[in-house]
């Protein structure tokens, strides 16, 4: 599954869980905006579509937010309109005309505004380092460097923003320091995930044995289609080899009670990523993507996409 069709296919997600968040009922108020067929609104990991009525009740994990009106044209989404939301809002104007009027007019609306028409932020710019742009940035951290996020949220501490995209950022930008694999030499030796339990994990490979580590999603259904092999070729080769699944699950409740059946499968270490940091280091695009390292840590096998079972030649090789 590629990572292009994940994203049209979640509809994106704009926050995740945090330790600070306060679920609160937003109600969106559009019944008085026209022509609203094939839109939806989005905002805090939830997705729906615009009722007849006009009115959307949302129940974001994180305040304030971003809310995102779009329009799905078959396998298109484009987007017409970020909502800054704080609480309640009404909204009029014309989806075809691209004409909105909103209720409450703040400088962060008026951001946002701005973030719609430019989407590369550049650091001179005033709104760089804003709430809606940490909102955006958030969401996107692994598409910005290192330096980048860490000016973006510098800004918004040195301005007094106590805020819970600031903390997410700082979040993944620690997890960097936690997962122990080189790009360049192409070795691993370690990583840091949260177990089922909500406690951070480390896991070191075996020296004695090979290392499969498979980088998956419980919203992917490959991913999970694939346990049942995954589990066949731990099995055959449990002496030579050691298994790991790392999850590109958002939050902990949802790798928790979704694709249960299959997981069954699972007698390995199973870790989440909770901070987006692993599946940056590994260059992950493709759901699910296999990589296979020898004893010393060095990979020496990588495949994007289903299809575990074509990995065993290059296990026995090693053999």
């Amino acid at each position: 599954m590629n990572i292009k069709t994940l994203v049209i296919f979640t509809l994106s997600i704009f926050s995740l869980l945090t330790t600070s968040a306060q679920q609160n009922t937003v109600v969106i108020d559009l019944t008085q905006l026209t022509n609203k067929a094939n839109m939806y609104i989005r905002m805090g990991g939830m997705s729906s579509r615009i009722p007849d009525n006009g009115i959307v009740e949302l129940l974001p994990e994180t305040l304030p937010n971003l809310a995102q009106l779009i329009e799905n044209k078959g396998n298109r989404v484009m987007s017409k309109k970020y909502i800054w939301v704080e609480s309640n809002v009404t909204m009029s104007g014309s989806f075809t005309a691209g004409i909105f009027n909103i209720s409450q007019i703040s400088k962060e609306q008026k951001i946002a505004d701005q973030l719609l028409q430019t989407r590369d932020i550049d650091e001179s710019s005033p709104i760089f380092g804003s709430r809606p742009h940490l909102v955006l940035l958030s969401n996107h951290m692994e598409q910005k460097t290192v330096g980048y996020l860490r000016n973006a949220i510098g800004k918004g501490v040195a301005e007094g923003k106590s805020f819970w995209a600031i903390d997410k950022i700082q979040k993944y930008l620690d997890g960097l320091k936690s997962v122990g694999y080189d790009s360049e030499t192409r070795i691993f030796t370690s990583v840091t995930g949260m177990n089922k339990a909500g406690d951070w994990q480390e896991f070191r490979p075996d020296p004695n044995k090979l290392l499969l580590v498979d980088f998956s999603g419980s919203w992917c259904r490959p991913c999970l289609e694939e346990l049942g092999e995954l589990r066949e070729l731990s099995d055959k080769y449990k002496e030579q080899l050691e298994v790991v699944t790392l999850w590109n699950d958002l939050s902990q409740e949802f790798w928790l009670t979704t694709g249960l059946k299959p997981k069954e499968k699972i007698n390995w270490t199973s870790l989440r990523d909770d901070t987006g940091a692993i599946f940056k280091i590994f260059e992950i695009t493709v759901f699910p993507t296999y990589m296979l390292f020898d004893k010393s840590g060095e990979l020496i096998k990588r495949r994007k996409g289903n299809g575990v079972d074509k990995l065993e030649s290059a296990i026995t090789k090693q053999l």
